[in-house]
């Protein structure tokens, strides 16, 4: 099912991801978040910095981890969110003029 409004669902995702439920963090890295290194992307996980939870399939440091799909749909929408907000607050208003969020900046 597919929410209004939504970038990415679980079930799409899943999709993309050949069924799997789990994707490795090497490829939610190399897919998703491109910019980032998987020791990075682990690291900024582990100290909250990108709300995505990190799955180990073992209690050991040394097992293979991976990111639900659900985790990584709802991070990216919560990332699309933010971007919409300062997408508008620069855009004009209906009125032609600047929106308040950008004349307070300005002055």
């Amino acid at each position: 099912m597919h929410h209004e409004g939504c970038f990415e669902d679980g079930n799409s995702l899943v999709a993309r991801s050949n069924g799997r439920a789990l994707v490795p963090v090497e490829g939610g890295c190399r897919v998703f978040l491109s910019y980032l290194t998987i020791t990075h992307l682990v690291e900024k996980a582990s100290i909250g910095q990108i709300k995505l939870t990190l799955i180990y399939v073992e209690p050991s440091e040394r097992a293979a981890n991976g990111i639900h799909v659900q985790d990584m749909a709802d991070y990216t929408n919560a990332r699309k969110k933010v971007a919409q907000g300062e997408m508008e607050a620069f855009l004009p208003t209906s009125s032609g003029t600047a929106s308040p969020r950008i004349l307070t900046a300005l002055a």
